[in-house]
């Protein structure tokens, strides 16, 4: 991770309030953007890392403390991701999803 990346994060995530809870990835259809809002309506922010991708920017919740960054280079992302305080996974839970859950070994 370059030190310019990381400087860049930690200024963006150093003005935000704590804590930081952040998910990093493609933002698209399985993204659960319901679940993204309960959390934003809680102390803190949100920070989404990633691309906007096969989903109409207008479903995107909008709140003071929810923040996207867009497309981020992998080593922008991945400093972003270790200003996390939580990370979280906000995907849609379907029945493919707990299927594939229940194949995973334990």
């Amino acid at each position: 991770m370059s030190r310019k990346n990381a400087s860049r994060a930690q200024a963006v995530l150093g003005q935000l309030a704590r804590p930081i809870y952040g998910y990093a990835g493609p933002i698209d259809e399985r993204v659960d953007f319901e679940i993204v809002r309960r959390i934003a309506e809680g102390e803190g922010n949100v920070v989404l890392v990633g691309p906007i991708e096969r989903i109409d920017p207008v479903v995107l919740p909008r709140r003071p403390n929810l923040h996207f960054t867009g497309a981020l280079e992998e080593s922008e992302a991945a400093a972003f991701s270790a200003g996390f305080d939580v990370a979280i996974e906000p995907f849609v839970r379907d029945e493919a999803a707990d299927e594939g859950a229940e194949a995973e070994p334990s």
